[in-house]
C-alpha cells in the first residue's frame, strides 16, 4: 500500500525537533513516506538500524499514522513509536487508546520534551518525570504535566532534507518567527501546542537564517505567522536589517497576517523592502455578524481596508474564506462569496470549518453530541466531495455547505 498524501513542503516541526536532537549529539533522520510503498519504508528503518520513529500529527492524518505504528509494531517490535503535533496535544490519551501500536504521544512544543526523552530513556529514569509525555505503564496510561515553552533563539535551525523528498513545485519555503497566539479562533486548536503568549525570534535570528538558505539556493520564503505583522518596531527593524544584509533583492518573500494587524505604514514597509504578497489565513467570512461568532479579532472594514492599501502599494493579495460557521444560512453565504468577489484578490482559497480537536468548534460539537471523534480522515482540509463530518451550530447541511465551496472555486482563482 502506498500512502496517499504527498509533501509539497518539508514538515518544520519534525525539523526542529530532528534539528534539536542532532544539536545534541543524536542521529535523527526525516522520511517523507508519502508515494512510499510499505517495503521500501520497512527496508528504511531496518536499513538505518532506527531504535524509535517519531509521527508528526495532522487530525486527517492519524488513521495512516495508526497503519505505518501498526506495520512497525509487527515487523520491528523492538522500535519505540511515538506522535507528536497538534492532534496529539489535544487528545494525547484518546491517542493511545485508539492505538495500542504507539507507545508514547508528546503534548505542546515537542523540542525539549523529545530530547528529555530519550535523556531518560537512556539514564533508566522514570518516563513520569518527563513533561509533555503520555505513555503506557502496565495496563495504565500515564500523562506528565506539560512542559514549558521554547525560547525560539535557543533552537537550531530545523532540518529541512527528507528521505524520500518531497514535490519541487513553485512553493514559498516557510519559516517560522512567532509561536503562539492571543487570539481564540473556534476552529483552531494551536493553543494547545503554543499557548496564547505571543513569543517572537530576534530580527537576527530570522536574517541568520534567511542566509542560510539563501546560500543554500533558496529564493523564495513565506513567513506564515499570521503574528508576522504585529510588532511594528520589529517589522521595521526586520526590513532594514535585511536589506543591509543585501538579501533585499535576493529572496522573493511573502507574509501572513491577521487584517487588523496591518496599517498603511505596515503595508507601505512590506512593499518597500520587497515583500511580493500578502496571504489572510484567517478572514474566513465576509459577514462581522459570522466572524464575532467566529471569534475573530477584525472586523469586515479592516479587511477591505488592508486589501485596498496592500493593493495600492503594489503587492498581490490572498484570502480564505470557509462556509458554515455558527450561525451561518444560506444568506450569509452568499454574502461571503459576494464580498470574496468585491475584493478582486489574486487568489482565494475556500472550504468548510472541521471542528478540529482541541478547538472551541469540537467541544460545541461534544456538547450537541455530534460524531466528530474518531474516523480521522472525515478531517482532511480539501475535500472533493461533501464532507461526512457533521455541521456544528450552522442551518445547512454538508452538501449545501460544499455547493457554496464548489461554486465559489469555479468563480475564483484558487491557491492552496
Amino acid at each position: 500500500m502506498v500512502p496517499q498524501i504527498s509533501l509539497t513542503l518539508p514538515p518544520l516541526g519534525v525539523g526542529y525537533i530532528a534539528a534539536k536532537l542532532k544539536a545534541s549529539g543524536h542521529i535523527a533522520d526525516i522520511l517523507n513516506t508519502a508515494e512510499m510503498p510499505d517495503d521500501k519504508f520497512l527496508a528504511f528503518i531496518n536499513n538505518g538500524g532506527y531504535k524509535i520513529i517519531g509521527f508528526t500529527s495532522m487530525t486527517f492524518l492519524m488513521p495512516e499514522i495508526y497503519r505505518l505504528a501498526r506495520i512497525i509494531k509487527k515487523e520491528v517490535p523492538s522500535c519505540i513509536t511515538i506522535c507528536g503535533g497538534v492532534h496529539t496535544s489535544a487528545l494525547p490519551r484518546l491517542t493511545l487508546e485508539e492505538c495500542p501500536d504507539l507507545d508514547l504521544t508528546v503534548s505542546g512544543e515537542g523540542e525539549e520534551v523529545v530530547l528529555n526523552f530519550l535523556q531518560a530513556l537512556k539514564k533508566g529514569i522514570d518516563l513520569e518525570s518527563v513533561n509533555g509525555l503520555c505513555f503506557r505503564k502496565g495496563n495504565q496510561i500515564i500523562s506528565a504535566p506539560p512542559q514549558g515553552y521554547q525560547d525560539l533563539d535557543t533552537l537550531p535551525f530545523p532540518i529541512r532534507e527528507m528521505e524520500g523528498g518531497f514535490r519541487e513545485e513553485d512553493i514559498p519555503l516557510r519559516i517560522n518567527i512567532v509561536r503562539g497566539c492571543p487570539y481564540k479562533c473556534i476552529t483552531c486548536s494551536y493553543l494547545k501546542v503554543s499557548g496564547s503568549s505571543v513569543r517572537r525570534r530576534t530580527v537576527k535570528s530570522v536574517i541568520q537564517e534567511l542566509k542560510y538558505l539563501s546560500q543554500r539556493g533558496y529564493d523564495q520564503v513565506s513567513f506564515g505567522d499570521c503574528m508576522f505583522t504585529q510588532d511594528g518596531r520589529w517589522l521595521k527593524d526586520f526590513c532594514e536589517a535585511l536589506k543591509q544584509a543585501k538579501l533585499e533583492g535576493k529572496l522573493k518573500w511573502e507574509v501572513t497576517s491577521a487584517p487588523h494587524l496591518l496599517n498603511e505604514e505596515k503595508i507601505k514597509l512590506l512593499a518597500k523592502y520587497g515583500c511580493k504578497r500578502v496571504n489572510f489565513w484567517t478572514v474566513d467570512s465576509g459577514n462581522d455578524t459570522i466572524l464575532r461568532r467566529a471569534n475573530k479579532p477584525f472586523t469586515i472594514p479592516q479587511l477591505r481596508e488592508a486589501c485596498e492599501q496592500i493593493k495600492k502599494y503594489g503587492m498581490e493579495t490572498f484570502a480564505a474564506f470557509l462556509f458554515g460557521y455558527p450561525g451561518e444560512d444560506a444568506n450569509s453565504c452568499k454574502k461571503t462569496l459576494e464580498f470574496a468577489k468585491e475584493l478582486n484578490l489574486d487568489s482565494y482559497w475556500f472550504g468548510i470549518p472541521k471542528p478540529f480537536p482541541g478547538s472551541e468548534l469540537y467541544q460545541m460539537g461534544l456538547a450537541m453530541g455530534r460524531e466528530i471523534t474518531g474516523n480521522w480522515k472525515r478531517y482532511f482540509m480539501d475535500p472533493e466531495e461533501p464532507p461526512e463530518l457533521p455541521v456544528i451550530g450552522c442551518d445547512l447541511d454538508p452538501m449545501e455547505l460544499f455547493n457554496f465551496m464548489s461554486t465559489a472555486r469555479r468563480q475564483l482563482p484558487i491557491r492552496f
